[in-house]
């Protein structure tokens, strides 16, 4: 659906857009007619690109169960993946309580002493990192 609720949309999705790592072919993970979420990349002489990746993590938390995590104490320290960099901070993926996966932003005035410029110069994609839960919204399926 477009943008304005108009009807269905048209987009070319570059295989280099659909997911993160190596992809063999589309219909691997993609059927013909699917309906898919995506943020618009550019638009060339009235045709879309847009991608899949990376939208990931602000997906999820809408979905993500984060209520083995409302008792976790700030002290203590997960081990996390950097899901991707933002200008406002970075989406780490942790494991937590009940083997479960979610999703959470480190904040760029959490990230270390002093002021970060660029989150994204300060850690790469997938680097292992270690993280505190500071804050849980259980409405939003927020992690901080």
């Amino acid at each position: 659906q477009g943008p304005n609720g108009e009807g269905p949309v048209e987009a070319r999705i570059p295989i280099s857009q659909i997911q993160d790592g190596f992809l063999e072919h589309p219909a691997d993970v993609l059927e013909p007619g699917q309906s898919v979420r995506v943020r618009v990349m550019k638009v060339e002489g009235g045709r879309l690109s847009v991608s899949m990746r990376k939208l990931s993590a602000r997906l999820r938390a809408e979905d993500q169960d984060v209520s083995s995590l409302l008792d976790v104490s700030p002290s203590e320290w997960f081990t996390g993946r950097v899901d991707h960099a933002a200008p406002f901070g970075v989406f780490v993926e942790m494991d937590v309580p009940e083997d479960n996966k979610v999703v959470g932003l480190v904040h760029i005035s959490e990230m270390r002493e002093g002021r970060v410029g660029d989150p994204a110069a300060e850690v790469e994609d997938g680097q292992e990192v270690k993280v505190r839960i500071l804050a849980v919204d259980k409405s939003t399926g927020r992690i901080s």
